[in-house]
Parts: C-alpha cells; sequence; structure tokens
C-alpha cells in the first residue's frame, strides 16, 4: 500500500523538530487518528520521548480560549430564559419554544462559524420575510401573519442576548468558541504553549477555522497539511476537491501541501456489489472477511465502513468466529436498541394514560407493548406476561387499570409489586419520574447481573449508560426547577438518546477495523468494504434543516446541500485514494425514502476510472435462498401427525373441516399445518376499532335472533316491519354482549354501530320489497344449520369429515330450497361462478364457492325433488339479492368424488405440508415471520 497520510506527517514533523517534537502541537480531523499517529512516530523514531500534543480541532480550540462550553440540553434551557426574559407574557410554553428552538440554534451556530455580520445578517432574513408576506394592495395582516414576522423580526435579538448571557457565564457554545479564537487570534497566540502547530488532513473548514489557521501561519507558528489527490482536486467537475479547490483560489496558492497522484498511480480493484436488504448487506460482509482471512495473515489492514450505523449490530453477529481482534471505533446509537425502546414505553404509557379523579387507566396497546418488551420479561414471568396479554385480548379491554389487571390475572405478591413499579402514577412530576424510571432501571440491571453471555452484557451496557442519563435528566431539572412537566422530560430523554451511544472496546490498533464513514478520517487501509453506499445514504441527499432561505444562505457563503455533498464526496475519495482491495456494497432494495438507488459515487468511479486501467467488477449477489432468505420448510406427513388430522377432522369424532381449510390448504399446505395441527396459536390483537371479524358476528347474531321465533312458519310482512322496529333495541344489545361499552362510545367505533344498523335495516327493507313482490310463500326450515358429508380417503385411519354452517335454509314456495350464507364484506359475483370442478383447484378465491358447492350437495341429498338455490348475501349491497352460486355439474356421484380427491390429498404420505410458491398468499399470513417471508 502508497505511504498512509500519517506517517507522511510523522515523517514532516520529525525532520525539523526530532527529539524536540514535544514542543509541537498536531490538530487531527478525527480523534481516532492520534493512536494510529503515535504507532507512526514510534516505527520512524523508537528513541521518540517526547511525543507531540495530539488534540482534535475542538480540543486545541478549548484550551486556547479557556471556555466551560456549555451542553446542547443545558443551552436550550438558557436560550429558553434569555427568549422568555425579552417576550414576557407572549413567551410561549417551553414544549411549543423547543419544537423550533433546536432549529434556530443550528442557524445561530453557523452564523458563528462563518463569522457574520449577525445584526445584518438577520436583519436581511428579517426583511426578506416581510417582503414575502407584504401585500401591494394594502391589506392588513392577519393576527398569525403578525406572529409569524414577528419571530423573524426577533431572530437577531435573541441571538445578541444568548451570547451576551453565555460569555457572561464564561460556558459559550463550541461555536462562540471557534469565533472567538478567530476574531482574537494574534493576542491569543501569545499563550500558545507549543512552538509549532500542525493542522493535518482537514478539508471543509468553516470560516473561523480558516481565519485563525492562516493567522498562525502568517506569524509563523502554524502549517496546515492536506489529504488530497490530483484525481478530484485537478478535476473541476468532481465535487470531492470542492474546498480544496476553493481555500486555494481563496488565498492564492499554487498548491497544497501533500497533494498525491494515488488514484492514478496506485493499482486498484473494485468490486461493485448490490446486495438485497441490510441483513443481506451484514451477511455478505461477513463472507469478504471470511475470503479476506483466506489470503491475509491478520485483518489489521482491513477497514469494514458502515455508511448506516444501524448495521453495526447485524454486521458484527455475521462476522466470522474466527476473525479475532475485531475493533469496534464508532458507538451504536443508544435510541436504536430496544433497551431505550422500553423506556420509551413508560413514557407513552403516562402520554395516553386516561387519569381520572382518583384513578388511572393504561392504554392497550402501550401495555401490549410493554408486556411482549424483552425486558419485562426479566422482570416478570413469561407464562404470568402471556396472561396479561390474553386477558387485554379476550376482554376487548382499551383503557384498563393496574388494580384490574393484578385481579385478572391473579397475579401474586411478587407479581403485583412488580406491576406497581412498572405502573405507578407519576403525577405528572418529572421527579418523581425519574425516581421511577432509577428504581425500574436498578431493578433491570439487578436482573441481568448474573447474564455473561454478550446480549446479556450488552444490555448491561445499555442500562448503565441509561441510568446515567437519567441522573443527567435529575441535574437539568435540580438547576432548571421550572422545566418539571413529563412533556418536557419526554423530550429531553428522546433528545438525550438521540446524543448518545453505546461504546465499544477492543484492541485499537490490530485486527479488523469496523468504524463509521466520518471515523476513517485521517487513517487508510489496504482493504476497504464499504456498506450502504446508497443514494439518500452517501450522499445524505437534499435537505434543509435551516430557517434561513436557501439564497440569502448562499449569499452569506453558508453551507447548502451542494457543500454538504462535497463532504461526502471527499470522505469516499479520499478513504479509496490509498486501498488496493475495494468492496462497494449497496442494499438493492429501495425504502419508503428511496434510498435503493447506488450511489452517484460509484456511477462517478464506473465512469472515470475504466480509462485508467482499474479493475472494476460489478455484480448482484444473491445469497443461498433456501439457506438464508426463504428457508426450506418441509413437514412430513408422518403417521403420527396424521392421527393428529384424524382427531380433528375424522368423522369418529364428530368433527369436521370446513371449506375455507380446505380453501386455505390448496393455497399455501404450510399454512394449513401451522393453523391446525401444529399446536401453535395467535393471540386474539386487540384493536381500538371494531373489527370486521366482531362485526360480523354481531349482524349475524342479530339475524339469527330475528328469525328464530319464525323457524318453522309461514313469513308475513309484518314480521319485517316488527323486525324494522325493534332493530335499534336489538342491535345495541348484542353489541353490549360483544363489546365493552368503553370500546363501543369512541368515535369511529360509534360510526360502526350506526352503519351496521344501516346495513341491517337496509337488508330487511329489500327482503320485504321482494317478498311482496314475488308473492310467493316463504318458510324458514333452519337457521345456523350444521351440514357435514363424509370424505372417504385411502388411509387406515378412518374418515374425514367436511361441513359448515348455513347461516339460514329457506323453502321458497313449494319447490324451491334457497340457502343463504350472509357476508359483511364485499362478495365478487365472479367467484361464484365455476364450469367445472376443477376451477377450484385452478382458481383463486374460491373458498366461497367451495362452500357453496358443498350445501348445494348436501341439500340434494337432504332435499330430494327440490330445486336447490344457494348463494350468498351481501348485507353492504342487498339490492343485489342472492348472488347465486352458479355451475354446470354432473350427478352428485362426480362432487362425492371431488371431495375424495380432496381427503386423498390431505392424507397423502409422499407429499409434505409445505410452503406456497405464491408470496402473494403470504401478505396476511400470520406465520409469515416463521417463513421469513415478512411484508416489507
Amino acid at each position: 500500500m502508497a505511504e498512509s497520510f500519517l506517517k507522511s506527517i510523522a515523517e514532516t514533523i520529525l525532520e525539523p523538530f526530532g527529539a524536540a517534537s514535544g514542543d509541537v502541537c498536531v490538530v487531527f480531523s478525527n480523534r481516532r487518528a492520534r493512536l494510529f499517529y503515535q504507532q507512526e512516530l514510534q516505527r520512524l523514531h523508537p528513541s521518540t520521548q517526547w511525543l507531540p500534543a495530539l488534540l482534535s480541532m475542538e480540543e486545541f480550540v478549548q484550551q486556547l480560549t479557556g471556555f466551560n462550553l456549555i451542553d446542547p440540553i443545558a443551552l436550550l434551557f438558557e436560550f429558553y430564559e434569555v427568549y422568555r426574559g425579552l417576550e414576557s407574557e407572549k413567551a410561549e410554553s417551553f414544549e411549543q419554544f423547543s419544537s423550533w428552538a433546536t432549529q434556530l440554534l443550528h442557524d445561530y451556530e453557523e452564523a458563528d462559524l462563518y463569522l457574520l455580520e449577525t445584526a445584518k445578517f438577520f436583519r436581511h432574513v428579517d426583511q426578506a420575510y416581510a417582503l414575502k408576506n407584504w401585500s401591494p394592495d394594502g391589506q392588513t395582516l392577519t393576527s398569525n401573519q403578525e406572529r409569524y414576522l414577528a419571530f423573524w423580526s426577533r431572530m437577531g435579538l435573541w441571538y445578541s442576548a444568548l451570547r451576551e448571557q453565555l460569555h457572561k457565564q464564561n460556558s459559550p457554545t463550541q461555536a462562540m468558541a471557534f469565533r472567538h479564537l478567530a476574531e482574537n487570534a494574534q493576542a491569543l497566540a501569545a499563550s500558545i504553549p507549543w512552538k509549532h502547530i500542525v493542522f493535518a488532513g482537514f478539508n471543509a473548514l468553516n470560516q473561523a477555522e480558516q481565519r485563525f489557521i492562516r493567522a498562525f501561519e502568517k506569524i509563523g507558528m502554524a502549517s496546515l497539511y492536506w489529504d488530497s489527490d490530483s484525481y478530484y482536486l485537478d478535476n473541476v467537475q468532481n465535487e470531492a476537491g470542492y474546498f480544496m479547490r476553493q481555500f486555494k483560489s481563496n488565498y492564492g496558492l499554487s498548491t497544497l501541501k501533500f497533494t498525491n497522484q494515488y488514484f492514478t498511480e496506485t493499482k486498484k480493484t473494485i468490486n461493485i456489489t448490490g446486495v438485497s436488504r441490510n441483513t443481506g448487506q451484514a451477511v455478505f460482509a461477513g463472507s469478504l472477511i471470511q475470503g479476506l482471512m483466506q489470503s491475509a495473515s491478520d485483518l489489521k489492514e482491513t477497514a469494514l465502513v458502515l455508511c448506516d450505523e444501524s448495521l453495526l449490530i447485524p454486521v458484527l453477529e455475521q462476522l466470522p468466529a474466527e476473525t479475532g481482534q475485531v475493533n469496534v471505533t464508532m458507538g451504536y446509537p443508544l435510541h436504536l436498541l430496544s433497551e431505550a425502546t422500553f423506556f420509551q414505553i413508560l413514557f407513552d404509557l403516562r402520554a395516553h394514560a386516561k387519569k381520572g379523579k382518583n384513578s388511572i387507566a393504561w392504554y392497550h396497546k402501550d401495555l401490549l407493548r410493554l408486556f411482549q418488551h424483552p425486558l419485562t420479561a426479566q422482570l416478570l414471568p413469561g407464562s404470568f406476561l402471556r396472561q396479561c396479554q390474553h386477558i387485554l385480548s379476550k376482554g376487548q379491554l382499551v383503557f384498563v387499570g393496574l388494580e384490574r389487571i393484578q385481579r385478572l390475572s391473579k397475579a401474586s405478591e411478587q407479581e403485583q409489586e412488580c406491576l406497581a413499579m412498572l405502573l405507578s402514577d407519576w403525577n405528572a412530576d418529572s421527579k418523581t419520574a425519574i425516581s421511577n424510571l432509577r428504581e425500574i432501571t436498578e431493578a433491570l440491571r439487578t436482573a441481568l447481573y448474573q447474564g455473561t453471555n454478550g446480549s446479556q452484557i450488552m444490555r448491561q451496557e445499555a442500562l448503565f449508560a441509561l441510568s446515567n442519563l437519567f441522573n443527567k435528566l435529575q441535574t437539568y431539572l435540580d438547576k432548571y426547577p421550572a422545566f418539571d412537566s413529563l412533556k418536557t422530560l419526554q423530550r429531553l430523554f428522546e433528545q438525550l438518546l438521540r446524543q448518545s451511544s453505546l461504546p465499544f472496546y477492543g484492541e485499537p490498533l490490530d485486527g479488523l477495523q469496523v468504524m463509521g464513514l466520518l471515523e476513517t478520517r485521517n487513517l487508510d487501509f489496504k482493504n476497504i468494504i464499504l456498506l450502504s453506499v446508497n443514494e439518500g445514504i452517501l450522499p445524505k441527499g437534499r435537505s434543509q434543516n435551516s430557517f434561513i432561505p436557501i439564497d440569502i444562505g448562499a449569499a452569506y457563503g453558508l453551507p447548502g446541500y451542494r457543500e454538504r455533498d462535497a463532504v461526502y464526496a471527499w470522505h469516499f475519495y479520499r478513504l479509496l485514494q490509498r486501498a488496493e482491495n475495494i468492496h462497494l456494497v449497496y442494499n438493492t432494495e429501495p425504502d419508503e425514502f428511496a434510498k435503493g438507488e447506488k450511489s452517484r459515487f460509484i456511477a462517478q468511479l464506473e465512469e472515470e476510472l475504466k480509462v485508467q486501467g482499474t479493475i472494476i467488477q460489478h455484480d448482484i449477489w444473491v445469497p443461498d435462498v433456501k439457506a438464508f432468505t426463504d428457508p426450506e420448510i418441509k413437514i412430513e406427513k408422518s403417521k403420527a401427525l396424521m392421527e393428529r388430522l384424524y382427531k380433528r377432522f375424522g368423522k369418529e369424532n364428530d368433527k369436521f373441516l370446513s371449506p375455507s381449510a380446505l380453501s386455505l390448504y390448496l393455497d399455501c399446505s404450510l399454512h394449513f399445518y401451522f393453523k391446525y395441527l401444529s399446536g401453535l396459536k395467535i393471540e386474539d390483537e386487540l384493536e381500538d376499532d371494531i373489527g370486521d371479524d366482531v362485526l360480523g358476528i354481531i349482524v349475524h347474531k342479530v339475524l339469527q335472533d330475528f328469525f328464530e321465533p319464525l323457524k318453522g312458519k309461514k313469513v308475513q310482512e309484518s314480521d319485517y316491519i316488527e323486525m324494522l322496529k325493534a332493530l335499534p333495541v336489538k342491535i345495541a344489545a348484542v353489541f353490549a354482549e360483544k363489546v365493552d361499552e368503553e370500546v363501543l362510545m369512541q368515535g369511529k367505533n360509534f360510526l360502526i354501530f350506526k352503519a351496521a344498523e344501516q346495513m341491517l335495516g337496509n337488508y330487511l327493507r329489500e327482503e320485504m320489497r321482494v317478498f311482496n313482490a314475488q308473492g310467493q310463500a316463504l318458510e324458514i326450515i333452519e337457521l345456523e344449520l350444521l351440514m357435514k358429508d363424509a370424505m372417504q380417503a385411502e388411509s387406515d385411519l378412518g374418515c374425514l369429515q367436511i361441513g359448515g354452517f348455513a347461516d339460514r335454509i329457506d323453502l321458497i314456495g313449494d319447490k324451491v330450497i334457497r340457502i343463504i350464507d350472509y357476508k359483511t364484506g364485499i362478495v365478487d359475483a365472479k367467484t361464484l361462478k365455476i364450469e367445472s370442478l376443477n376451477d377450484i383447484y385452478d382458481k383463486d378465491g374460491m373458498g366461497k364457492a367451495m362452500q357453496l358447492l358443498l350445501y348445494s350437495h348436501l341439500a340434494k341429498k337432504a332435499f330430494p325433488g327440490k330445486q336447490i338455490q344457494a348463494g350468498i348475501i351481501s348485507l353492504r349491497k342487498p339490492s343485489s339479492g342472492l348472488l347465486a352460486f352458479e355451475h354446470q355439474l354432473a350427478d352428485v356421484e362426480d362432487v362425492n368424488l371431488f371431495f375424495e380427491k380432496m381427503a386423498n390429498k390431505l392424507v397423502q404420505n409422499d407429499t409434505f405440508f409445505e410452503k406456497t410458491d405464491d408470496l402473494s398468499k403470504c401478505i396476511y399470513c400470520d406465520f409469515q415471520k416463521i417463513c421469513n417471508r415478512i411484508s416489507s
């Protein structure tokens, strides 16, 4: 590999300073570079006793200015104090203020880093927005417009007051410290404790940095060394060299120190690979590491770089066991860990709870999330948590209090205490909340204390980090007691989570280096594996998180999306310039933010480097489908399993298969197995709104109750009139039997209730109209009649049965038997028409046709000599009348053979219960996770 940048810097310092290098300060853009620099220095000069001072730019500025910099959360509170003092009674609440203040503070930071004349700048912004809202016809502004304009007019005032306040406290922001050094560089130079300062490996220097670096250069105290390549520096079309070209032009420089030609002089092999999804990228990265280990003695010259930080855990899990030393230089974002999610659930429970005078009821979805979270299982037995989930689902309880959960679950004393801890009432008091959160954290740490496997240790570390976070929150509330509300606490908790990461530890200089893109600054590796090289990730894409209009920002030299893209371009090209073996991996699957395209940086490399002889290979990696994305699952039809089938559906046990179960078997035999034979259970899901299944049960019950007294009688018009009169009371009573009153009275559910009443009313009126128009006698013979028949299969275990409940059977006149099946959903009449029995095998959505075939078949046997009419009435559209089952079938024997064929398919021992090939059948399947066919 070509000489590393850090080695070049070490040689440069040793040449003039030698043993006196302790009088030098080297400032890097990356803290990680310091360890690697020390290693290079000791290799070149083993006898060196005095190392240079090694600082990051932030540490350098803080040391020279002597400021105690304020942290972002404290800054938000201080800003609100300033804002409230200036606005007095017009001031917004802290919750409202914090929704926009963080963004405005970022704009203030930019103004300082780019040394803007802030009075002029903010006045210009104010005038721009005033002009935008100016009305040429002199129309009076609304109060909202006046408040809107007042915001822009006050931005400059707030900035000046905040700046003054922070400087009085000697705790300015980092950007203010940078500005202070830039504006006072010569005065502060006298207090610099080193003879020389080396600024190494920077790229996008802001105006403050440029000013103080140039000031130190002019008095001979500093040198600036770039890490540049003429490949992108000399090409004005390449955005990676944008800032360096700008610097050269601004200061009239003919060249930049350390401009090399590595892209043209270093032989490179670039492999560009598209991989499906993030999990696939992690697996592919593991396979690449495995390959490198076979060709290299160690991995210390290899960097695995993650452009998407959420890939860290999947990647670490996929590294080969024999990888050896792994050093993770990036932290894992705390907010992405399930431990953080657990505490967010606790906040959500309080935010969504219903508070009574002396009680509190918890929202069922938050409770279910709590009971299903893996951390809760560290405190409560799994069987107890399943019981709690069952209670919520079975009882259709939308809001439920602690005492009710404890009573219904029959919780032990210990379980009651734990539930009381998790569901304690914070009484809208932040101190009470933090005390409870600390108590829960300690209980979890105690429960996990004995764990020694990797996942438990990581959980312990995460809980330790969260414990420190709660301590910080307490410190803020002690210092700023006026901000004591749960909304504020939750907002601060989430902000601290986003700022926090869980550090990983490893040997910093040996073995495989796993890092984020920013951590690669100043470092060089022979082998590079770069993941998530996708547009929208690298570069991030266009976004405007600023109150400053784009045109004004550009006029004042503030960075925009072009400059941000140029920063990412330099990181990308600089990382590759000395590397020899490069793997660029991108995700081929688009997501909701359209991050499925490979980065344009890849396209640029393909276009530009092919003329220079660089080997570029492009491929789409497809893993072993059966082993990874879609593992094969085949369940043998063993004798024991067939006995279970006959026990469930056999004639000897008077059990039966429904047509829908048979239809499910035709769609996906594995789904049939999971649902009916495996013993797996799907817990009923509790919804805020009445589901279609519950609505169907209610509507069927109302109709059954209405028609039950008429069974065996001739129906009269007066019967329909009485039903219509009784409908409002009857449907309310049936709803009350099936649905909790609190559920029913919620807005959407009440609309569903009224819609069901209207649906049934329309149906009864339509049937009465048809009854009068036809003038034929109508007798109701049966309601909810079980109709079943044997299905003889080639098995010594006996006979299967097929059956179902016909909603209603009528006799019309004296010749027609009518079988009615009610449906509350949409019915496609095409699915009720078959030309041959093979249609049921070959066409999708023929379950209803099979059901009506069965009813017609059995009715022919039960009512010989009668004309059989079977069909569905869509209660959503009763005017369509009976949607009849239309068929051209032969005699009863053919239907018998059809069902026997179905029975034989079920018990055929040379076939398996296995996955369907039609993925559309998997979309709503309850077992898709088992098959790894989760919809995305």
